[in-house]
């Protein structure tokens, strides 16, 4: 989103306030990432502003009495949702660091930000002992971290026996033609024909105990993305951003000098900006190995695709430069959208 479009979410009654923090947040993305702005944004026009006109709907600037900044103080305190808000020093510092600019830059632009200066209404007071409010939050979020780790494992089995129940009952009804029964794991199923026109026919089966119609191609496809995105993650420790910005061309080798050759993996820059490479483990070669392979069965080769960005700014809002992603799904049907078809592209 633009700067814009993210404030004008808001729906800020004052437009002079509104022009005021759009110019604001502009100078200060320069220094920001995008993650980084949107949670300014959010604190500034939702928490702080948004909130000050439900106080004081006449409120014209930014100079705030101090029943008004107490009543915001005590909003603060709790959530929308009406939990109690565990991060105060966020909005806070983020509230007096727009004053504080604002006295700064009047300095050397008075005649477009001298007219908002105003006292600072956030107190030393009320950001003591942040540092040590800071050390309680880091702890909630390690503890968060050492209760969940124990059930990494029981996760990664149940993605892992969930994709090849699925797998095994796709083969057994790929093994038959539709309308002929077929008994898989105990249980009676009938497979079904389908009578849309579909460029790959859909295999679909009903249980013959229970009555219940099972989309069986499609239940496997998401088992195997589900397993494939969650050891992926488990193994390379990445970042979701990075996971959807892997791609064929991520793959490298490395031989070293005694001839032996090493898989490496090549991790777009994202919140560090810095580029990562990491060798891979047996068991992540091992499920690269499979996506690679879906992919090959289906089509050949790794099909390039254009993927749709909402968030790109401008004219440029739409798809983004085709590659040969690897964590990516065709559809099942060949369908006309804006006058191009959803094929794959071979990847010359």
């Amino acid at each position: 989103m633009s700067i814009e479009e993210a404030v004008d979410r808001h729906q800020l009654r004052n437009r002079e306030v509104r022009d005021l923090l759009v110019e604001y947040v502009r100078r200060r993305s320069a220094e920001l990432d995008y993650s980084t702005l949107r949670h300014l944004i959010t604190r500034l026009v939702k928490t702080f502003w948004k909130v000050i006109e439900e106080i004081n709907p006449e409120q014209a600037d930014l100079r705030l009495s101090e029943a008004t900044f107490a009543q915001w103080k005590e909003k603060l305190l709790v959530l929308p949702g009406g939990k109690p808000r565990l991060d105060m020093d966020g909005p806070l510092l983020a509230v007096r660091s727009l004053y504080l600019d604002l006295h700064t830059w009047s300095v050397a632009e008075p005649e477009r930000w001298a007219k908002w200066v105003a006292p600072c209404p956030v107190r030393d007071a009320d950001l003591r002992h942040f540092q040590l409010r800071r050390r309680r939050l880091n702890e909630r979020i390690a503890n968060r971290t050492r209760v969940r780790q124990p059930l990494l494992p029981i996760l990664s089995q149940h993605v892992n026996d969930t994709w090849h129940q699925r797998r095994e009952l796709f083969k057994a009804a790929q093994s038959v033609n539709p309308g002929e029964e077929f008994v898989h794991d105990g249980t009676t199923w009938l497979r079904v024909s389908c009578n849309e026109r579909h460029n790959r026919p859909p295999v679909r089966v009903v249980n013959r105990t229970t009555g219940d119609l099972v989309r069986v191609s499609q239940d496997e496809i998401a088992a195997f993305w589900e397993w494939a995105v969650v050891e992926t993650l488990r193994l390379a420790g990445l970042r979701a951003e990075e996971l959807t910005e892997l791609s064929h061309l991520s793959i490298r080798q490395y031989q070293r000098p005694n001839g032996e050759v090493v898989a490496l993996l090549v991790i777009s820059p994202s919140k560090s900006d810095r580029e990562r490479v990491i060798p891979m483990s047996a068991e992540l070669f091992h499920v690269i190995a499979q996506v690679i392979l879906r992919h090959r069965e289906e089509h050949g080769t790794v099909p390039v695709c254009a993927r749709y960005d909402l968030a790109r700014e401008g004219v440029e809002r739409g798809t983004a430069l085709p590659l040969p992603d690897r964590p990516q799904r065709q559809p099942t049907r060949h369908v006309q959208h804006h006058g191009m078809a959803h094929r794959p592209t071979r990847l010359q």
